[in-house]
């Protein structure tokens, strides 16, 4: 990263930082997602401050929501056992808000689910996961029980988790547990060229044949 783009990027959350202080307002600390990715290293040491600052305010929700995307950003770096740790701050944390942030726990546990997922450890991600979309039922939120699911765009490709009575489907091509649509679409009709017939194939017929 050049001088100048560092200067910038530290200046804009800095910025930010003064708002969340002065107004408390709690605004997720937007600025800090959108940049993470970019520059996570600065991110990470910014929000260290920020999280600082909530805990000498005594601020229960901006600390968990520091401590959150802390979590995040050690899981884009890699470091899956310290991401699982600030999100296990961070659930504490939003527990203790009661219903009204039900929505941040179950967040913030697919978040969780998937550093233990990708820490190889499959028990504790799909718990994580199951409570999460007992959380989103219960609300009725449709669009949280999709993202427990597994079914997300990000603005180029679909990528979807396959279920079968709610217990994840592995399949022999790459990218899993969230498949590209496009290559799980590829596989699937090279599936049903297998056994001759094809998407407009008569899959009824198909079955009663096999009896």
């Amino acid at each position: 990263m050049s001088y100048l783009s560092r200067l910038f990027f530290v200046l804009g959350l800095v910025a930010g930082l003064r708002v969340f202080a002065q107004e408390g307002d709690r605004a997720e600390l937007l600025y800090t997602q959108r940049l993470s990715k970019r520059f996570p290293d600065s991110a990470f040491l910014l929000l260290r401050e920020m999280y600082s600052q909530a805990l000498v305010r005594k601020d229960r929700l901006g600390t968990g929501i520091c401590l959150q995307q802390m979590g995040q950003i050690c899981f884009y770096l890699g470091n899956f056992p310290k991401a699982i740790d600030f999100h296990g701050q961070a659930d504490k944390l939003y527990r203790e808000g009661g219903p009204a942030d039900d929505e941040r726990v179950a967040a913030n546990l697919n978040d969780m689910g998937i550093a233990y997922y990708y820490n190889r450890q499959t028990p504790l991600a799909w718990s994580q996961y199951e409570e999460a979309l007992g959380i989103y039922r219960r609300r009725g939120n449709v669009e949280g029980m999709a993202d427990t699911y597994g079914v997300y765009s990000n603005g180029k490709e679909q990528r979807v988790k396959l279920l079968l009575n709610e217990r994840e489907v592995r399949l022999p091509i790459g990218g899993g547990p969230y498949y590209s649509w496009k290559e799980l679409r590829g596989y699937c009709i090279e599936r049903l060229r297998a056994i001759q017939t094809g998407l407009d194939g008569d899959m009824i017929a198909y079955l009663k044949d096999l009896k």
